[in-house]
């Protein structure tokens, strides 16, 4: 349960507009950030509701982070807290992602501009990188799991498959491979 009453929505709406403020670095960055704020700090929730968000929003498509945010707003404050949450935590990136693309025009005949995306693309290949690799060492524990990933990299890659038919015929794989395993 939780430690403290629920908040009200002005309280709700403040704590993920600053979280929008702050929430940058992908997935684990953010869930560091609503367990800090949400559970450590302010006691709205606890170390299980974060889990069981990312549990229940894992396997959807689209943004976990923003399934995440709406799904800790929405335990907290029902259906208006959902919305409040997830619109608040939105914010901040909508209105720099609006300032960036009005002056796009201006920045991108900048060279110095230019050359700083280059580099950002180029560091966030390679996070992305260091994020599958993080995650196969963490996840892949079998040869069974090794070859389901590789089978998805190539039907991917080589076939140009869906990536959500691979993901939906890869958990049928699994499921079907440990249903007929004997238990140990």
């Amino acid at each position: 349960m939780h430690s403290s009453p629920p908040p009200l929505i002005p309280a709700l709406t403040t704590c993920f507009l600053q979280l929008g403020f702050q929430g940058s670095g992908g997935l684990g960055a953010v869930l560091a950030l609503l367990s800090r704020e949400l559970v450590q700090q302010r006691g709205w929730l606890t170390e299980a509701d974060i889990t069981e968000a990312l549990t229940y929003t894992k396997l959807l498509p689209g943004s976990t982070v923003v399934q995440v945010v709406a799904y800790l707003g929405w335990k907290l404050r029902g259906w208006l807290g959902g919305i409040v949450a997830t619109i608040a935590f939105l914010l901040p990136a909508f209105l720099l992602m609006l300032s960036l693309a009005a002056s796009y025009g201006l920045l991108a005949l900048n060279a110095g501009v230019t050359a700083a995306l280059t580099g950002l693309t180029a560091a966030v290949v390679g996070l992305l990188v260091l994020t599958t690799w993080t995650l196969g060492r963490k996840n892949i524990t079998h040869i069974r799991g090794l070859v389901i990933a590789l089978a998805a990299l190539i039907a991917s890659v080589r076939f140009g498959i869906n990536p959500a038919a691979i993901v939906v015929v890869s958990g049928l794989w699994g499921v079907l491979v440990e249903t007929r395993q004997e238990p140990s």
